[in-house]
C-alpha cells in the first residue's frame, strides 16, 4: 500500500466518523425537541382536553353541546344549534339588537378585518409586481412588518394617532374642525387589523401576480374577450389560491389577537382572547 492509498483510507475513515457523528446529534436533537414539544405543548393540551370529555369518570361531549347551546357564546346561532327555527334565527341576525355572543363577535370582527386587509392587500400586491417606481424594493421589504412588529405595538400607534388626545383630533382641532372619537369602537379595531394585516397579504399574493402571465391576458383581449372576462379567465385562477391562503391568515391572525382588541376595543368589545384575560 503506497502512501497516498493510505491517505484517501484514513480521509473515507474520518469522513464516515463525521457523517456518524452528525447523524447520531441529529437524532439526539430531534428527540429533544420532540421531548420538548410534549411537555411545554402537547401534554398540556391532552390534558385540557381529556378534563374536558371526562367527567365523573366518564367520557362525554355534554360539556361541548352545553357551550354550543349557550346563547352567551354563540348568541342567536345557540337557538338554531338547540333546535329553533332557521327562519326565526335569521329574523334574529337581521334584527339591530341581535346577539353575537363572544365566539360569534369573534369571528365577525375576523371577518371584518380580513375583508379590509385584502381590499388594502390586494391592490399593493398589484402595483408592487407590475410597476418599477423609486422606493418600490424598499415598500415591499416592510411587507414582512406583520412578521416582526409586535401587535402591541400597533395598538400603542393607534392611540397615540387616533386618541382622544391623539395626533389626529390635534390637527382636527388646529383646523377648526370637531374631534373624532374611534376609540373603544369596532371601527378602530378593524382598521389597526387591516393596517396590520395588509401588508401580509400583499406579501403572500405579490409571487402570485407576478406569476401571471401577460401574454396570455393579451392573447385572451385579441380572441374578443372583454377585461373583466380576460381577469375572470385568465388572471382569477392565478391570483386567487394565493389570496385565499393571505385571507386564511389573517383570520387566523385576527381570529386570535389580544393586544389591539382590548386596547382599542376594551371589555365592552370582547372577544375570545380577551373573554379569556378577565377570567
Amino acid at each position: 500500500m503506497t502512501d497516498d492509498d493510505g491517505d484517501r483510507t484514513g480521509r473515507v475513515g474520518l469522513s464516515r466518523l463525521r457523517e456518524g457523528v452528525e447523524s447520531r446529534a441529529l437524532t439526539a436533537l430531534a428527540v429533544l425537541t420532540s421531548a420538548a414539544l410534549v411537555v411545554a405543548f402537547y401534554y398540556p393540551t391532552a390534558t385540557v382536553l381529556i378534563e374536558a370529555v371526562v367527567v365523573d369518570g366518564a367520557v362525554t361531549l355534554a360539556v361541548f353541546a352545553e357551550v354550543l347551546t349557550d346563547p352567551f357564546y354563540f348568541g342567536e346561532l345557540a337557538r338554531l344549534l338547540s333546535g329553533e327555527s332557521p327562519v326565526a334565527v335569521a329574523r334574529s341576525l337581521a334584527s339591530p339588537e341581535r346577539r353575537l355572543g363572544i365566539v360569534g363577535f369573534t369571528a365577525y370582527q375576523a371577518v371584518l378585518s380580513t375583508l379590509a386587509s385584502v381590499a388594502l392587500g390586494l391592490p399593493a400586491a398589484y402595483l408592487l409586481a407590475r410597476f418599477e417606481f423609486p422606493g418600490r424594493r424598499t415598500l415591499r421589504s416592510l411587507t414582512v412588518v406583520p412578521f416582526v412588529l409586535p401587535s402591541i405595538m400597533v395598538a400603542v400607534g393607534f392611540v397615540a394617532t387616533f386618541g382622544r388626545n391623539g395626533t389626529l383630533n390635534a390637527a382636527l382641532g388646529a383646523l377648526g374642525l370637531p374631534p373624532v372619537d374611534l376609540m373603544f369602537t369596532l371601527e378602530a379595531v378593524v382598521i389597526a387589523h387591516a393596517f396590520y394585516n395588509a401588508p401580509l397579504v400583499a406579501r403572500v399574493t405579490t409571487a402570485a401576480w407576478e406569476s401571471v402571465d401577460a401574454s396570455a391576458v393579451e392573447t385572451a383581449r385579441s380572441l374578443g374577450a372583454g377585461p373583466v372576462r380576460a381577469f375572470v379567465d385568465v388572471v382569477a385562477p392565478q391570483v386567487y389560491p394565493a389570496v385565499l391562503t393571505g385571507a386564511a391568515l389573517t383570520f387566523v391572525f385576527t381570529f386570535g389577537t389580544f393586544p389591539i382588541v382590548l386596547a382599542l376595543g376594551g371589555f365592552e368589545l370582547a372577544t375570545v382572547a380577551v373573554f379569556v384575560y378577565r377570567l
